[in-house]
């Protein structure tokens, strides 16, 4: 079918159509945000090589994402590198555990009596920009937004060797339940490996409690678990690697130089 979004006219307005529907990938809800604004939509697509642009001006009826997001590498990669970069007005509440530590949940409070619980991926945080960009949007929306970071993901080492993994559902009904007076209403939004705990969460622990999480989204689930950490191994994969391991890396040397007793063994 032809994308409603779609002008078919001058080469000239075709290309701002084009632009016009990247900006739905690209953008943020920044319109309101006073120090980083959305880019104009043309300049957005002046920032493409030339032949994508080139590609971009013809008066394809296909949609445009069909075309830009055919290559999985392409779908993550650009967002990436072209979602302008935001910064939440998130307020920091500390909540205490049952074994002594603590988790750090980044907030945006507008008084609702909903609020939407943000669990991000492996080795995000509440600054990752899927995770603020959504969070922004929420509270657009008048939602309030609790953006959790696991532990060692907040910008500081948690007091335990414990750390987190995508079955770890315990943190998420530690902080369902220090927020459970507040709202009428939750709802939880799981991003890869934070989308696995919120399933998990789903069809287990939540069940016999009588917290008030209504709906569950998943996003980008690695349903099964043993085959997408092969993965990552793959050649192909390697930069996404690569680039969990820098921050791993460096927080299992922490973790050992903090417990020299722990079963963590560096030579490996």
């Amino acid at each position: 079918t032809d994308s409603p979004h779609l002008i078919h006219s001058d080469s000239h307005d075709a290309a701002l159509a084009c632009a016009r529907i990247l900006s739905m990938y690209f953008r943020t809800p920044c319109a309101s945000h006073r120090h980083t604004p959305c880019i104009p939509r043309e300049r957005l697509f002046v920032r493409f090589p030339l032949a994508l642009r080139t590609m971009l001006s013809t008066r394809s009826r296909h949609l445009l994402h069909m075309h830009l997001h055919r290559s999985a590498h392409l779908s993550t990669i650009i967002p990436n590198l072209f979602r302008p970069s935001l910064t939440p007005r998130y307020e920091r509440v500390t909540i205490p555990t049952p074994d002594q530590d603590f988790l750090d949940i980044d907030g945006i409070f507008k008084e609702s009596k909903t609020a939407v619980l943000l669990l991000h991926g492996l080795e995000g945080s509440s600054m990752s920009r899927y995770i603020s960009s959504i969070a922004m949007q929420l509270a657009q929306e008048g939602y309030d937004v609790l953006a959790m970071n696991q532990r060692g993901c907040s910008g500081r080492d948690n007091l335990k060797l414990r750390t987190y993994h995508s079955g770890n559902t315990e943190d998420v009904l530690t902080v369902l339940s220090h927020f459970a007076n507040s709202y009428e209403t939750m709802h939880i939004i799981g991003f890869s490996l934070g989308g696995n705990i919120a399933l998990r969460l789903a069809g287990t622990d939540l069940r016999a409690s009588q917290l008030p999480a209504e709906k569950i989204v998943g996003v980008s689930v690695p349903v099964d678990i043993k085959d997408c950490e092969m993965e990552p191994g793959r050649f192909k994969n390697k930069i996404y690697l690569l680039r969990f391991l820098r921050s791993l890396k460096s927080k299992a040397i922490a973790k050992a130089e903090k417990f020299p007793d722990s079963m963590i063994d560096l030579k490996k």
